[in-house]
């Protein structure tokens, strides 16, 4: 009988395989640190409870970053009205000014006109 101790990857539990070795002998047949399968399952529990806990924790993380997420979105939004109407507001006033500056142009023409006839 040989014993061969297991470590599960990513967590402590551990426990023992049992087989023969031919001609091997391990003083009373029985390996000295083997895990009952009672301890081993509780240990299994144990570990996806905290997997779990761990999951929620980042479920509650992730909903929280939803939530600032949405946050800076309005703020975002409010801004980008904010600056709609800006852009309205200089869109008249560029209007206005291409107006008088059609309006100018037109006055100019016409003094000039006027100053060439005798």
């Amino acid at each position: 009988m040989f014993c061969l101790n297991v470590l599960f990857a990513g967590s402590t539990i551990s426990g023992n395989i049992h087989g023969s070795t031919p001609g091997g002998d391990d003083h009373d047949g029985r390996c000295p640190n083997r895990i009952s399968p009672v301890a081993r399952l509780n240990m299994a529990l144990r570990s996806i409870d905290a997997a779990l806990d761990a999951q929620r924790a980042a479920v509650a993380d992730f909903r929280a970053s939803l939530a600032e997420l949405k946050t800076a979105v309005s703020g975002l939004g409010r801004s980008m009205e904010g600056l709609g109407a800006s852009l309205d507001g200089i869109r008249a006033d560029a209007s206005l000014a291409m107006g008088n500056a059609i309006e100018a142009e037109l006055n100019a023409d016409a003094l000039l006109q006027a100053a060439k006839r005798p």
